[in-house]
């Protein structure tokens, strides 16, 4: 696959459970677990490839200070035994060269401005005393406390209620209006990605299978897997069963050949089953890897 993200843009990376998108993230910023490991290819932040930096160049001069990430769960991402002030200090204070009153008062703006009420009581408790949002309200002052260019937000609103969900939607809003840095957003939920993202990359099955601005991906999808996934969403009026993509995710152990939506695919042709298709300009403006796209709607194609 083939990402780019420009400064202050929110790219949306959608897909199912499996599909890579975490995977793609840690291997972004050099997080991949054990066997799992980079064997090609480059990640260029300006230039740079962080995949030929060495792991202390990586802890040092990015992680945190170039590049900062939201974790899914945000629990298990903070140290169970040092309170959440603590932990933001100690960031600002080895990241940002600050002695311990100045991280302190850093801290408490970092906090306000996530609107976390009474941030000196709040720094003050353990993460195991936060609710959801809040703990994940904590964990984004972590990510923004170095100011980095780009933020990787790894399904930040799962296992949160629908309100507090729209609340950290916004919040991610607000930041990037404020900040100007650039979002990289991986998600399963369209809707989310539709609220906050400027252009989204579908993923299926490792391979990315369509990219544009996201009007013209809900407008006028030109994959049959981004048509599948968007007729797949709950929705009001809906009358009867909600409609699914049938057949079971491509086994990434042994993908099918040529285009690994193939077995599922209702445009399916023989050509699909021997080649890879390549990710290509179509109308209304995204990029599609597809032998049979679906046909664009006509009025969109109109409207440009």
């Amino acid at each position: 696959m083939s990402l780019e993200i420009e400064p202050g843009e929110v790219l949306g990376l959608v897909g199912e459970t499996g599909s890579g998108k975490s995977v793609t993230a840690y291997s972004i910023i050099g997080l991949l677990k054990q066997p799992g490991r980079v064997v090609g290819g480059e990640v260029r932040l300006q230039g740079r490839d962080l995949v030929a930096l060495a792991e202390s160049e990586l802890e040092e001069e990015i992680r945190g200070k170039e590049i900062s990430m939201i974790f899914q769960n945000p629990r298990e991402a903070l140290n169970p035994v040092i309170t959440v002030g603590r932990q933001l200090t100690q960031v600002l204070e080895i990241r940002r060269g600050m002695s311990k009153r100045e991280a302190r008062q850093e801290a408490v703006k970092i906090v306000k401005s996530v609107h976390i009420s009474d941030p000196e009581s709040r720094l003050g408790s353990y993460p195991h005393q936060l609710s959801g949002g809040m703990a994940q309200r904590i964990m984004i002052s972590l990510a923004l406390s170095c100011e980095p260019r780009l933020l990787i937000a790894d399904e930040p609103t799962t296992g949160l209620d629908v309100t507090t969900q729209y609340q950290i939607v916004q919040l991610l809003r607000e930041l990037r209006q404020r900040t100007g840095m650039a979002m990289l957003l991986i998600t399963h939920d369209l809707a989310l990605a539709a609220q906050i993202c400027d252009r989204v990359a579908v993923l299926y099955a490792g391979r990315i299978a369509e990219v544009g601005r996201i009007e013209h991906l809900f407008q006028s999808p030109r994959h049959p897997y981004t048509k599948a996934l968007l007729a797949s969403r709950p929705r009001l009026g809906l009358k009867g069963d909600i409609v699914t993509i049938a057949g079971n995710v491509a086994n990434l152990m042994d993908p099918p050949g040529g285009c690994r939506f193939h077995p599922r695919c209702p445009n399916a042709v023989s050509v699909c089953s021997r080649e890879q298709p390549a990710l290509e300009p179509m109308e209304p403006g995204q990029r599609v890897a597809c032998h049979n796209p679906v046909g664009v709607r006509q009025q969109v194609a109109a409207s440009g």
